[in-house]
């Protein structure tokens, strides 16, 4: 398949990922995504609207209408480092994400992402613990998690604070671009609270250290560039 064959086929994808049907959305983007990373392809090169930099609301459904720790968690880095805002409406078990069409698209895929390798990940190390005779407690479980979540921060920071040394403005330019979310986000729901913060674990050190390696080891599909884990940078 050419290079044009094979830009094309992602565009046509990444416009059925705009889909209001959510699993022929996701499937639309995953499959951009792994086309994408296969051939080393920009995705951001590849919008052809100006759509595209407008701020838009998306409702995504993220298990019930209390989220689990590890949702919370993700979405906490999709806020940090996917050029995202989100809300949390719970009545209705919804995450409201703020962004562009094209970020808004990314956050999901790498928050779902994360989620799912998180708890692959916990039922590894859960097994490893029950095979050595040690009782798997709730406490463990969240303990691995924040963790897990830490390894995962760790890593985006320090690429995240590569990114701003090498590119002028671009920290004032994520700032800017953060502040119009924000701008957005008080227009649209302006009774909303705060989530309240995730309860601290009691630390237990194997379990601190075998989390931290697994979220410090996930390999974040870099679809958007070689070398550069999807959207850390704003283009």
């Amino acid at each position: 398949m050419s290079e044009d064959a094979i830009t094309e086929k992602i565009r046509k994808l990444l416009r059925l990922a705009k889909s209001s049907n959510q699993a022929e959305s996701s499937a639309a983007l995953a499959k951009a995504m792994e086309l994408a990373a296969r051939h080393q392809v920009d995705v951001h090169s590849l919008s052809e609207d100006d759509e595209i930099a407008k701020l838009v609301t998306r409702y995504f459904r993220c298990g019930g209408k209390r989220l689990a720790r590890e949702w919370r968690k993700a979405l906490a880095v999709a806020r940090q480092f996917f050029n995202v805002t989100t809300c949390t409406i719970q009545d209705f078990g919804q995450v409201a994400f703020i962004g562009t069409e094209m970020d808004i698209q990314i956050a999901d895929y790498v928050t779902t992402f994360l989620v799912r390798t998180c708890r692959d990940e916990l039922a590894k190390f859960s097994a490893e613990e029950k095979k050595r005779r040690r009782r798997m407690s709730a406490n463990k479980r969240a303990c691995f998690i924040d963790s897990y979540f830490n390894g995962v921060w760790v890593q985006l920071s320090d690429q995240r604070e590569a990114q701003v040394h090498e590119i002028t403005g671009l920290e004032i330019v994520l700032s800017t671009a953060e502040k119009a979310r924000e701008a957005h986000l008080d227009a649209q729901f302006k009774n909303t609270t705060t989530a309240k913060a995730l309860t601290k674990p009691r630390p237990t050190l194997h379990t601190l250290f075998a989390g931290y390696d697994a979220g410090l080891n996930t390999q974040i599909n870099p679809a958007l560039g070689t070398d550069t884990p999807l959207a850390l940078d704003y283009k």
